[in-house]
């Protein structure tokens, strides 16, 4: 509605989709709906309103995967302040890791190398503390990608030596 220009009845339908997500008696159904609403939001420009109705999301899993989405989408809207604040705020390592390598990425496409290395740093120092192994294991798969990306082939190296080490661990167990 917004894209045809019908403000007033997108902001009706905003109002009656908030009503709905509220009403919905699994949480696990709220959250991802209450996301869906988060996300529209925040892709409109609204980080406010997407962060307040975010803050209604009570899943561990729901929750952080949402922040990491907006982090993203204020990165790629060249909001790196409000991207990397709001990354600082997930609670699942795993997520919060991921949301720094996206932020990453999307900072070394823009040219900002020196941001984009700030933020792989923090991706390292994150995935570090991922406690599930196959997590952290993918974490640094996906890691050691960009790092790759970005020219440092030895940084690469040793997170996939290290997502390597932590696959084994698995596989023994």
């Amino acid at each position: 509605l917004m894209e045809q220009g019908k403000m007033k009845e997108s902001q009706e339908a905003m109002k009656e989709s908030l009503k709905v997500a509220s009403e919905i008696t699994d949480d696990y159904d709220k959250s991802l709906a209450y996301g869906e609403i988060s996300k529209v939001l925040m892709e409109q420009g609204k980080m406010k309103e997407s962060l307040k109705v975010a803050s209604e999301i009570t899943g561990d899993y729901e929750k952080p995967w949402l922040y990491r989405e907006i982090s993203k989408v204020l990165i790629e809207q060249g909001k790196m302040k409000e991207s990397l604040k709001v990354a600082s705020e997930i609670t699942r390592d795993y997520n919060k890791s991921r949301a720094y390598r996206e932020i990453s990425k999307v900072l070394m496409e823009q040219g900002k190398m020196k941001e984009s290395q700030e933020a792989m740093k923090e991706s390292l120092k994150v995935a570090s503390l991922i406690t599930s192994d196959w997590e952290k294991s993918d974490a640094y798969k996906e890691i050691s990608k960009v790092l790759m990306e970005q020219g440092k082939m030895i940084e690469s190296q040793e997170a996939m030596k290290e997502s390597l080490k932590v696959a084994s661990e698995i596989t023994s167990h």
